[in-house]
């Protein structure tokens, strides 16, 4: 396989996937994604799930 010699792109399509780049679209969306789920969890004010969450994405980050 051939290097084309960027290792990320904006967006993901198949070939991308296949040459296992990175999505900056992909990136900024986790990103906001983490962002306002720790604002919607202090504004609801529960201690429960900001301490739930990083146990569960452990979780689910051992099955990769």
């Amino acid at each position: 396989m051939t290097n084309s010699g960027k290792s990320w792109v904006w967006r993901s399509n198949q070939e991308s996937r296949d040459a296992g780049k990175i999505s900056v679209l992909a990136v900024i969306e986790t990103i906001a994604a983490v962002a306002f789920y720790w604002w919607l969890a202090s504004r609801i004010d529960t201690a429960f799930m900001l301490i739930a969450s990083p146990v569960v994405a452990f979780l689910v980050l051992l099955r990769s």
